[in-house]
């Protein structure tokens, strides 16, 4: 089988994530067949393993106008370049495919944020999400296998775009060896100070970073003594938005005691999560949610926004807060920082938890969607 992938669209988070562990155990788990995978210029520093069954096709895009010149590209030149190579099917993992694709196309949605979270204040924000809008709905329409990465989001979206389930499948993510308990050693270089609870997740507006920080001021009211630094760990994608945090969380009088850090390097990140003294993922929506996976590997207690993918993906073992109540999210990370019995069974339950996702196991089942596509 001759396989493409379309890699050009992830730029950060679970995107790229996906790409540098998904595509090396694809690869693997099917060593005769033949992969070419599409990535841009500017994604060289990824330094993705190259499997020898593997083909790495790189493409140049213009800076400022990236977005619409890659979406271009895919819809002018990627299906030239099928035709090319001969691709018996084409995985395009990141919601938008070609629609006159010459062979068949398995497309992977993994971006709820254009359905289910509130719209960005400015205009050219809006726009945006409804051009994701209708370029996701007409390739879902033309794709002949598509794939979600949990089950909620493929009950949610699918209706959103009026996709029949019977065309649908879930392949969860998975996470990496990397990712285990080690002994404790405080990652003291990204914040100054510790311990410290930890946020991996971008600074955009589906994210309730608003709850977050009013929550941290009790918290910090209440264990000065013992907590010292809220580590805000990803890019900063709204800079409205995080203006606003910034002028709430001073005040509130406690920007001393909250960090925003933008870039991580991936090598790093095993040592951030195990260096926590617990994860908070206060989302609006996630497809997935990976960070949660992550720490839970690490052994590192969770709190998350009692949101239905959070409870799909932890189950039992997170804490979960009301969206939008800040005294809950207080109220819940101080019961798991305070008591050791729900802290030692919240480890406990999320390193088992873990276990279940494998992006080994995860490639076999994408591996087999790409064959039911032919």
């Amino acid at each position: 089988m001759r396989i493409a992938i379309d890699g050009t669209a992830p730029v950060i988070g679970g995107g790229i994530t996906w790409l540098r562990e998904m595509v090396p155990a694809l690869c693997a788990a099917s060593p005769e067949d033949t992969f070419w995978l599409f990535l841009r210029s500017d994604m060289l520093e990824l330094k993705l393993r190259a499997p020898t069954n593997c083909d790495h096709l790189w493409i140049t895009l213009p800076p400022k106008a990236r977005v619409m010149g890659r979406l271009v590209w895919q819809q002018v030149v990627l299906p030239l370049w099928l035709y090319k190579i001969k691709a018996d099917v084409l995985l395009a993992p990141y919601d938008i495919a070609p629609i006159f694709a010459p062979c068949k196309v398995v497309l992977g949605i993994q971006n709820a944020s254009p359905y289910y979270v509130l719209s960005p204040s400015n205009w050219l924000g809006r726009r945006r999400l409804q051009l994701l809008r209708w370029l996701t709905k007409i390739s879902a329409w033309r794709a002949d296998k598509v794939f979600f990465v949990s089950e909620w989001s493929r009950q949610a979206i699918s209706r959103k775009l009026r996709l029949p389930l019977q065309k649908s499948h879930v392949i969860y993510h998975g996470v990496s060896d990397r990712f285990q308990p080690r002994e404790k050693k405080p990652a003291e270089q990204f914040c100054g100070l510790s311990p410290y609870v930890l946020v991996v997740g971008s600074v955009c507006f589906y994210k309730d970073y608003i709850t977050l920080i009013k929550a941290w001021k009790i918290v910090v009211t209440n264990m000065k003594q013992y907590i010292k630094k809220l580590l805000i760990v990803g890019p900063i994608l709204e800079s409205q938005y995080y203006q606003k945090l910034i002028s709430l969380a001073d005040d509130l009088k406690i920007n001393e005691s909250v960090s925003f850090v933008s870039s991580v390097p991936p090598s790093e990140m095993p040592a951030l999560y195990q260096g926590a003294l617990a994860l908070i993922m206060p989302s609006y929506t996630e497809t997935f949610g990976l960070p949660m996976l992550e720490a839970m590997a690490c052994g590192i207690p969770v709190i998350a926004s009692d949101i239905p993918v959070a409870r799909e993906i932890c189950g039992e073992a997170a804490c979960y807060y009301r969206l939008g109540d800040p005294e809950d999210l207080a109220e819940k990370l101080i019961y798991v920082l305070k008591d050791t019995d729900k802290r030692s069974e919240l480890i406990k339950s999320g390193k088992e938890r873990a276990q279940h996702f494998s992006w080994d196991k995860s490639a076999v089942r994408l591996l087999q969607l790409l064959r039911d596509a032919l």
